[in-house]
């Protein structure tokens, strides 16, 4: 019989087995750190990581060569020495659908459909060392050296890295995957066919993040940081966005009439900013440099000037400011003018007038109440995710959006966009476009491109949005866009512009809104949002007090607050989301300069006490004004005790002057006293800081003087009283030294009555 020992035994016994079962299954699918590379350690499996540099062609066509080329780099990252390494470049079979394609892009896709022998490349890689390669198989026709690729088509590679690192056994240790597009093979092979062609529409981001923090004395802009210095120079991100477009598709070929650069106002002010001059705050120390990029800004923005002359330009809202957590703050009135100024500002630099009521919002997906606000700022179509659309009719073409009325009580137009071209680009997403990551998103991007044109085609339009502040090498973009000019000429798609589009009339019918989980845990978050909407609400109270005064040139109040309403859209800005320090940072920064307008207007103080003489003594007040506007406001004084003043109205004080104003007083004892003064607008904003002052009066209130009075007139009457009696006692006396009797019991001098008896 089992005894209750045993079964603890028993128990514990399981117990501990369950628990390393349960760590073995979890502990490979823990994720690192956001923005950290995982520990590779002494884990053999991640012993090397396999970057690709070049795939030549990007796209095999019937004029191109019989063969295919990798480049790349072997990296020993592990702190063993890799023996034996080799490479090699498998396939799998061609991608007929979609479903397909997406598996691919999500590495789950076989790749070893063919699988050729390995090539050796080193015979051993040290911890930290790295070996070139350079890989290439024929296409056809069927051999062991060839990757058999006999149709056009798009086919999932992958590079595939094998070794044995020390203590241990030979093993597949890193692979990198991409797609590998066919629209025809050399040496008389097939070629794709064309169907009727696809309308194409393609979306050319140019977005950096906010960089401007303040404003100098002498009117320069001051940046965070001087890596623009770099994007808008030869060989810079920004800088090889403008080039690809230039030498791929100018303006007035067949394919530009296909792309619409999408452009955040916020980037062409703050370039015009840099080419007049400007300065790098280098540490949080405050010091200040010179910066360095003015020519490049300059010649970036005269270049993307002559790029865009009568083409399509989106204006994004200033800073591409995140409309969804404006909306859910109830900052509607900010989604507004950085709508309606990012248009203007476009329009004013650039030169052309930006595409009018339409919106790509980040991610391509909103919430209902972001979506009435735009609608009700004129928004007529919105470019959005299939996955920001609930109950959507199959396919690609435009659909209604429900939930909001736009002009002519239609409901707005919903352009869908290609969802698996922003994924294959999601690597480089945040301008990381020069490492291996850049060349296989590249890739991928061009196989997405090829499939849904030439294999699995879109019943509508095919709308590519590229990630906001995407980047890729030079050649990669001049890929993607030569391969688009091709199918173009091939007749697989036709070029068609945004507005075009944006006229349509959709038979697809009508859809939801739905806000994916995930994105709303991006969002700027609430405790910055909030911060914002007391900013803006003192912004706008500042305004409503300031006029321009004519002694001051009539400097307008909207250019002395302009740099604070800018930070507003820079602090909410969807480069922050998912990086809420970041967000509060920029609020933070954005306070200060409120905090530092404020502090334009104030009660100055006094080096010795103010002397009141009277009781009704005025208490003098001066309010200085260093602002170049005329300012309204309502002085504030907490009385002290002894002294009552008078609430004032507002006054009015002129621009770079102070005003010295005399308080009407009633003192109400001498002595030595305290008074807090401090000014604000009628609205409530305070401005400067609360000014102590110090009071000695020497002069008695009224009350103080009733008090006196009425005791003086006490002491008198006691006074008369005193002598009336003492007149009496006198008379009484010299009656009776006269031999008048005076009567018995009578009051008298003590003793009267004995000396009368007598």
């Amino acid at each position: 019989m089992t005894g209750p020992g045993p079964r603890r035994a028993w128990g514990r016994a399981w117990a501990a087995l369950l628990t390393g079962v349960v760590a073995v299954l979890t502990t490979p699918f823990a994720a690192p750190a956001h923005g950290q590379q995982p520990d590779r350690g002494d884990d053999p499996a991640r012993a090397v990581r396999v970057d690709v540099t070049s795939l030549s062609p990007q796209v095999v066509t019937a004029s191109g060569p019989n063969k295919v080329t990798v480049t790349g780099r072997v990296t020993n990252t592990g702190n063993r020495r890799v023996e034996n390494v080799e490479v090699k470049l498998q396939r799998g079979e061609a991608l007929r659908t979609s479903d397909r394609l997406r598996d691919a892009l999500r590495g789950s896709e076989n790749t070893r459909y063919i699988d050729p022998a390995p090539q050796r490349v080193a015979d051993g890689v040290d911890p930290g060392q790295s070996v070139e390669f350079t890989l290439e198989m024929k296409l056809r026709p069927i051999a062991s050296d060839s990757l058999r690729v006999n149709e056009p088509g798009v086919y999932p590679v992958a590079v595939v890295v094998n070794g044995r690192p020390q203590r241990g056994g030979s093993a597949a240790l890193d692979e990198a995957r991409m797609l590998l597009p066919v629209t025809g093979l050399p040496d008389g092979g097939p070629n794709a066919g064309a169907g009727r062609p696809v309308p194409l529409t393609m979306l050319w981001p140019l977005v950096d993040r906010p960089r401007v923090v303040g404003t100098a004395d002498d009117g320069r802009a001051v940046l965070g940081d001087d890596e623009l210095a770099t994007s808008f120079a030869q060989g810079g991100r920004l800088a090889d966005l403008v080039r690809a477009v230039e030498q791929e598709a100018p303006a007035g070929s067949p394919l530009g009439n296909a792309l619409c650069f999408a452009v955040d106002p916020d980037l062409l002010s703050t370039a015009e900013a840099m080419s007049r001059g400007y300065l790098v705050r280098r540490d949080r120390s405050g010091a200040e440099v010179d910066g360095s990029g003015a020519n490049a800004a300059k010649s970036w923005l005269a270049r993307l000037k002559e790029v865009v002359k009568g083409r399509c330009v989106l204006a994004l809202p200033t800073a591409d400011v995140d409309v969804v957590a404006l909306s859910r703050a109830g900052l509607s009135e900010v989604t507004g003018k950085a709508v309606t100024e990012g248009a203007r500002t476009v329009k004013d630099v650039l030169g052309v007038d930006p595409a009018s009521k339409v919106v790509w919002p980040h991610d391509g997906v909103l919430d209902e109440r972001a979506m009435s606000d735009l609608v009700s700022l004129g928004t007529t179509s919105v470019l959005l995710e299939p996955r920001g659309l609930q109950d959507t009719p199959a396919g690609s073409a435009p659909v209604r959006v429900a939930g909001g009325q736009a002009s002519g009580g239609q409901a707005p137009l919903g352009l869908r966009i290609e969802p698996l071209f922003d994924s294959a680009l999601d690597p480089v997403a945040q301008g990381s476009g020069q490492d291996g990551r850049a060349t296989t998103a590249a890739q991928n991007a061009l196989g997405v491109l090829v499939h849904r044109t030439t294999v699995a085609r879109p019943d509508g339009p095919l709308v590519l949005a590229p990630p906001r502040r995407w980047g890729l090498p030079a050649d990669a973009l001049r890929g993607l866009l030569h391969t688009a000019r091709d199918l173009v000429d091939g007749r697989f798609a036709e070029p068609t512009g945004l507005p075009q589009l944006a006229t349509t009339t959709p038979d697809a019918g009508t859809a939801a809104l739905t806000y994916p989980v995930d994105a709303g845990g991006q969002e700027v978050p609430p405790n910055v949002t909030a911060r914002l909407t007391t900013i803006h609400n003192q912004v706008r109270d500042l305004l409503s007090a300031m006029k321009p005064d004519p002694a001051n040139n009539n400097y307008l109040p909207g250019n002395l607050v302009s740099p604070i309403q800018l930070g507003v859209f820079r602090s909410v800005s969807t480069a922050w989301r998912g990086a809420p320090a970041l967000a509060e940072s920029w609020a933070t920064n954005t306070a200060d300069q409120l905090d530092d307008l404020r502090e334009g207007v104030k009660v100055l103080g006094q080096a010795t006490p103010y002397t009141l003489a009277s009781s009704d003594s005025p208490l003098p007040l001066t309010i200085a004004n260093t602002l170049p506007v005329t300012v309204h406001v309502q002085i504030n004084i907490l009385s002290a005790a002894g002294l009552r003043t008078q609430k004032l109205e507002v006054q009015q004080v002129s621009a770079r002057t102070s005003r010295s104003l005399r308080i009407p007083t009633e003192v109400q004892r001498s002595g030595q006293f305290y008074v807090d003064v401090s000014v604000s607008t009628p609205g409530g904003t305070p401005l400067g800081q609360t000014t102590r002052l110090r009071v000695t009066s020497s002069a008695y209130g009224t009350i103080t003087t009733a008090i006196t009075a009425g005791a003086a007139v006490l002491l008198v009457a006691l006074v008369a009283r005193r002598l009336v009696r003492r007149v009496r006692a006198a008379r009484a006396g010299a009656t009776a030294d006269q031999g008048v009797p005076v009567a018995h019991g009578t009051t008298g001098r003590p003793g009267d009555e004995g000396a009368s008896e007598s």
